[in-house]
C-alpha cells in the first residue's frame, strides 16, 4: 500500500515531548514502551503517510516526556522524529554544569547503585525495568531485579525488587535477559497490538463525531 503524499497529517512536536514514529515494523511486532505520560497518536486512515520530508512511512506517532534509548528505538522498531536531538540538546543546556558535558545524556549522573551493585545494564519493558548489576565484595557478586517504573513514578524512587543473585557473570546475564523476554512475551499475550489500539482510536474518534451537535443537528435538518 503506497503512503498517503501528505506531510501536515502529524500535528507540531512540542519542546517537551519525545516522538517516535510507528513503521511498519512496529505495527508487526505489536508492542512499544510503556511511560507515564505517554501519547499515541492515530492517522485518519490505517494506511502509511510520509512523515520526516518523507524519509519515514509512518501509521501514527507515540510521543513521551523522556526519550528512549537507541536499544529501546531497535527493538520496537519505533523511528525517531529529527527534532528530538534538538529537544535532548536543549533539555542538557538547562541542566548540564559543564558545556563539554554535552553528549546526549542529560545531566550526567553517577552510575545507580542498588543495595551496594552497581547496575551494568539495563532493559525497559512495557512499564517494568530489569537490571544487571555487581558488587565485587559480595559473596554473590552478580545480580539482577525488577522494578515497576509507573509506580516508582509516583512515588518519586526506584524500588528494587524480586533480587536473583548469581556467582558466576554470565549466569547472571542469561537470567537478566530472561526475565526481559519474558515481560515481552507477557505483553504480546496480554496487550492489544498497535494496530488495534489505532483501530479503536479510530472507530472511538468516528463515535465522537456522529453523536457531535452538529451531526445531530444535520440529522434533524430536512433536505432542501
Amino acid at each position: 500500500m503506497e503512503p498517503k503524499q501528505k506531510l501536515e497529517e502529524f500535528a507540531e512536536q512540542q519542546p517537551d515531548r519525545y516522538r517516535y514514529y510507528i513503521t511498519n515494523e512496529a505495527l508487526l511486532k505489536g508492542i512499544c514502551p510503556h511511560m507515564e505520560d505517554m501519547k499515541l497518536v492515530q492517522i485518519k486512515e490505517i494506511s502509511p503517510i510520509l512523515a520526516e520530508n518523507g524519509a519515514v512511512k509512518a501509521f501514527g506517532y507515540v510521543e513521551y516526556p523522556r526519550p528512549l534509548t537507541k536499544e529501546q528505538e531497535q527493538e520496537y522498531s519505533l523511528a525517531p522524529s529529527s527534532e528530538n536531538a534538538n529537544h535532548l540538546r536543549a533539555a542538557e543546556l538547562s541542566t548540564e554544569q559543564n558545556a563539554n558535558m554535552i553528549d546526549g545524556i542529560p545531566n550526567n549522573e553517577a552510575p545507580r547503585v542498588n543495595q551496594g551493585y552497581t547496575i551494568l545494564e539495563n532493559e525497559v519493558v512495557g512499564h517494568m525495568e530489569y537490571v544487571l548489576a555487581e558488587n565485587p565484595n559480595a559473596p554473590q557478586p552478580y545480580a539482577t531485579w525488577a522494578r515497576n517504573i509507573s509506580n516508582d513514578e509516583q512515588t518519586g524512587d526506584e524500588n528494587f525488587f524480586w533480587g536473583h543473585y548469581f556467582c558466576d557473570q554470565e549466569a547472571a546475564r542469561k537470567d537478566f535477559y530472561a526475565r526481559a523476554d519474558s515481560q515481552r512475551d507477557f505483553m504480546r499475550e496480554s496487550r492489544p497490538s498497535l494496530l488495534d489500539m489505532l483501530r479503536e482510536d479510530r472507530k472511538g474518534a468516528e463515535r465522537l463525531f456522529r453523536e457531535s451537535p452538529l451531526m445531530e443537528k444535520t440529522r434533524r435538518e430536512p433536505e432542501r
